[in-house]
């Protein structure tokens, strides 16, 4: 979906701004993917019974990756 909008936003835009706006999408992905790390993933899976996760924050504590 990143690339769809990076393609879109720059066939929209001057020859001159292309790569601004590619760099604008690849950080703006880059920065989605830190804060899914961050906080993102301990909201969705952390901790039981609650309506969002309050455990696991940077993955600590979670067995994530984890070989058995």
């Amino acid at each position: 979906m990143q690339t769809g909008f990076a393609m879109l936003t720059a066939g929209s835009v001057r020859s001159k701004n292309v790569k601004n706006i590619l760099l604008w999408n690849l950080l703006d992905s880059c920065g989605g993917a830190l804060a899914f790390y961050s906080v993102g993933y301990a909201f969705a899976y952390g901790g039981t019974g609650t309506f969002i996760g309050n455990t696991e924050f940077f993955l600590v504590g979670s067995d994530y990756g984890e070989r058995n």
